[in-house]
């Protein structure tokens, strides 16, 4: 009883020790591969040995080798085979995806995969399904010892999904919470924005008077405003209707594999479920000259219901996620969020896998050519048509969706 007590003293103080040191959470010191983890060492003592294997299988835990800190994944993934972001039982997500890779190259252990709330997870945006993304930020605790973990990782992902970068942060990190600006775009051909007036066999041009008049439109929606009738189940006097929008704009056009396309760009704290692509779509809608000029303003200032038609969801991405608040509050031992370094590798599968499918959808599919002729059928109302009058597709997503995307 005696030597047994001795051993256990022993690795009660080296468990305390082991405690003592995952708490130093401002450093970033990664152990050198040749000189392993003293926390990680299996004991060769013989008599704490037998006494371990009396301890039944099913009450082991099960510890990956390695230390455990709160970390920023950066990822990107090409949407359109996916359910969303967020995990969602039965469901082909994006998380699901990742968590496994996760899982396989050790980063996560596999029992832990079952709750993420066992590794604080949390994902700064939740992409609706099909959306893309090019910039999202996932936080969790993770094993940062896993040898060339962006590699490993990436090995057990499809081409579609990939990690750009990770970062160590501060213990209590959340990436939603921490994340304070959002940027999107919206990749569409500049067909769409043609005038309906305009003859069948006349030819549009999108010059810089049309790039003038869109960037018009795309202002009125800068600054505070309620964006309740931009997505569902928010009542005009929920405060969660009202969301700041910093800039809306409308780039150059540019051909891409013979398709002329413009990209708009809208940077704000943070978006409701559809509200981007309402907010696209009623844009559309004024250039084309089927709503009237001051519709924008009649929608956040009435409390009446409007139907504003839902632009393809094939068009938006999420690009970039700013956390200058919390890097504002950083300590110097830890780095800042900013993953300017990887910005080729990110511009590289923007065109490999997120540009290069929108096109191949429209080619295929024609989601953008046939959704013109979805709003000629259901084009805007100041006020909302009964359920039976309107899109069945857009009354369904409402129905099934969640109020708030990010």
């Amino acid at each position: 009883r005696r030597v047994h007590g001795g051993h256990m003293n022993l690795l009660m103080e080296g468990k305390r020790k082991r405690s003592e040191a995952d708490e130093e959470d401002g450093k970033c010191v990664r152990l050198k591969t040749d000189q392993p983890d003293p926390s990680t060492v299996i004991s060769t003592d013989t008599t704490t040995d037998s006494m371990l294997n009396t301890v039944p299988n099913a009450l082991k835990p099960v510890r990956l080798a390695g230390r455990k800190k709160m970390i920023a994944m950066l990822i990107g993934y090409e949407g359109t085979q996916y359910q969303g972001m967020q995990r969602n039982p039965g469901a082909n997500t994006i998380e699901e995806v990742l968590v496994r890779a996760l899982v396989q190259s050790q980063c996560v252990a596999e029992s832990n995969a079952v709750d993420l709330n066992k590794v604080s997870w949390n994902r700064a945006a939740r992409t609706d399904k099909g959306v893309h993304a090019a910039g999202n930020v996932v936080s969790f605790k993770c094993n940062i010892d896993v040898p060339d973990l962006v590699a490993s990782v990436n090995s057990f992902l499809p081409p579609s999904v990939r990690v750009f970068d990770w970062k160590r942060t501060t213990k209590h990190f959340n990436a939603r919470s921490m994340c304070h600006r959002r940027r999107y775009e919206y990749l569409m051909p500049t067909f769409m924005l043609a005038p309906s007036s305009l003859p069948a066999d006349a030819k549009f041009v999108f010059d810089k008077s049309c790039v003038d008049r869109l960037n018009s439109i795309l202002g009125r929606y800068v600054g505070t405003h309620r964006f309740h009738n931009f997505t569902a189940k928010i009542a005009p006097s929920d405060p969660a209707a009202k969301r700041y929008m910093l800039s809306f704009q409308c780039s150059d056009p540019f051909v891409w594999q013979d398709i002329e396309f413009v990209r708009l760009t809208v940077l704000g704290q943070s978006f409701m479920l559809h509200q981007i692509r309402k907010m696209v779509g009623l844009a559309t809608e004024i250039m084309k000259g089927d709503a009237p000029e001051d519709s924008i303003e009649h929608c956040f200032q009435s409390d009446d219901r409007a139907d504003i038609p839902l632009a393809p969801g094939e068009g938006l991405l999420l690009d970039r996620l700013l956390f200058d608040s919390y890097n504002n509050r950083l300590s110097s031992n830890l780095e800042p969020l900013a993953f300017d370094h990887v910005t080729e590798q990110i511009e590289q599968f923007k065109k490999e896998q997120i540009y290069s499918t929108i096109i191949n959808q429209e080619r295929e599919k024609q989601c953008f050519t046939n959704w013109l002729e979805i709003i000629k059928k259901w084009p805007y109302s100041a006020v909302r048509r009964p359920d039976n009058e309107r899109n069945p597709n857009l009354v369904e997503e409402e129905a099934s969706g969640k109020a708030v995307e990010e």
